[in-house]
């Protein structure tokens, strides 16, 4: 059987380094201002049409969709395109129904019940530390996943992707904060091929990613 993704041959983990807050300083900024910049010329994050990132606004729940998928480096644009929605509030003309199906297939999110997906609602911390934990293949080191999104907050943070990040029950995840998290992750995104998905079964493990856990 076919790899899901080819994704993350080489890891490592920032744990102490890129140890800067949103502060005034102006060398704090300018390494922001590089995070933000590499996110987005990596296509992972995507920038305004007039130039600017804005680190302070949060994303709705379709673009974190839309981040997971250009972050796994799959190519989702002609992926169920003749298959229903999964959900009653994404249409099959929405502009993320196909991330939002993949991450959804893949279990990195879900509905929040009732047939609804909730796509302009906020992404979340929480949810972003559950997606990146998962991802790096920390998932199953999580203590107590039936806890929910706090078995991965825990973990999240043991692994500094936290570091510096105002955290809160169910808060809403900033743009800024979002592309710290990623580039903490330590992932060498050059070195990735762009793939396009293969679910041979039609169905994801969700096991994307294989590395050597240190520590």
């Amino acid at each position: 059987m076919k790899r899901i993704i080819a994704i993350l041959t080489t890891v490592f983990l920032f744990a102490t380094s890129l140890g800067f807050v949103f502060a005034e300083e102006p060398a704090a900024v300018e390494q922001l201002d590089a995070v933000q910049s590499r996110i987005v010329s990596l296509g992972i994050m995507q920038g305004y049409e007039d130039g600017s990132f804005r680190p302070e606004e949060t994303l709705s729940r379709a673009e974190f969709a839309a981040v997971i998928v250009r972050l796994l480096r799959i190519s989702s644009a002609s992926l169920y395109q003749d298959e229903p929605s999964l959900y009653t509030d994404v249409g099959d003309d929405f502009w993320a129904k196909s991330d939002i199906m993949l991450v959804t297939k893949l279990g990195y999110m879900n509905g929040v019940g009732g047939g609804l997906f909730l796509p302009d609602a906020d992404a979340t911390i929480q949810q972003a530390a559950k997606v990146l934990t998962t991802v790096l293949g920390y998932g199953a080191l999580v203590a107590n996943p039936a806890d929910g999104y706090g078995a991965y907050m825990t973990q999240a943070a043991r692994i500094g992707l936290l570091k510096g990040i105002q955290t809160g029950t169910d808060e809403a995840i900033l743009r800024g904060e979002l592309a710290r998290m990623i580039d903490r992750a330590g992932i060498k995104f050059e070195t990735l091929p762009d793939e396009e998905f293969d679910m041979p079964l039609g169905l994801g493990t969700g096991a994307a990613v294989i590395f050597g856990a240190t520590g």
